[in-house]
């Protein structure tokens, strides 16, 4: 809980331009049960919902001097269609919303967390592109994660939108006084 209320706070109110405006980033942090409940509230009093960025809560070893370590997964999603073809995929979400949110998450967790990722190259974190991300494939080998589930193939997500992701692989330590001093 606390890795994710010190992310909170480094989110917040960050926007990326989009077209010509500011689109306000989401953040939130949790289990994907957690964030199916968070889509629902949003839906409920129709608050924006993306882009949003995903901390999935997961261990945290305390280290001397109440350094916080954990190895877990930060993703960035967009609302898609899942008729989308990737070339269109890629011009609605992934160059217009989800890469810049990247290079923001980036620039921002350098700037004031200790990202331990041994292989970030130039202070940018490992990733996957998920489009259409959480629905089922009929690929044998799909990576398991704590957001995928079985369902009927290819046309219901885990999430309760349909979204394109950036699933970013994260080694993060960090001093928890970003919300142990308010």
């Amino acid at each position: 809980m606390i890795i994710g209320m010190c992310l909170k706070e480094i989110f917040k109110e960050q926007t990326i331009l989009v077209d010509g405006f500011d689109v306000a980033l989401q953040f939130h942090f949790g289990d994907q049960k957690e964030l199916n409940r968070w889509i629902a509230s949003k839906d409920l009093y129709g608050k924006a919902k993306y882009p949003l960025v995903w901390y999935v809560t997961n261990t945290v070893e305390t280290e001397p001097q109440n350094l916080l370590k954990s190895n877990s997964q930060l993703i960035i999603m967009y609302l898609t269609k899942s008729e989308y073809m990737n070339d269109t995929r890629f011009e609605v979400s992934y160059l217009k919303y989800i890469e810049p949110t990247y290079e923001k998450i980036c620039k921002l967790l350098n700037e004031n967390t200790n990202v331990l990722n041994n292989s970030s190259k130039n202070g940018f974190l490992p990733y996957k592109d998920e489009p259409n991300f959480g629905v089922e494939t009929n690929e044998p080998n799909s990576a398991n994660s704590d957001f995928k589930k079985t369902t009927s193939k290819g046309t219901k997500s885990i999430t309760l939108d349909i979204v394109d992701a950036r699933v970013m692989s994260l080694n993060i330590g960090g001093y928890a006084k970003c919300i142990i001093n308010k």
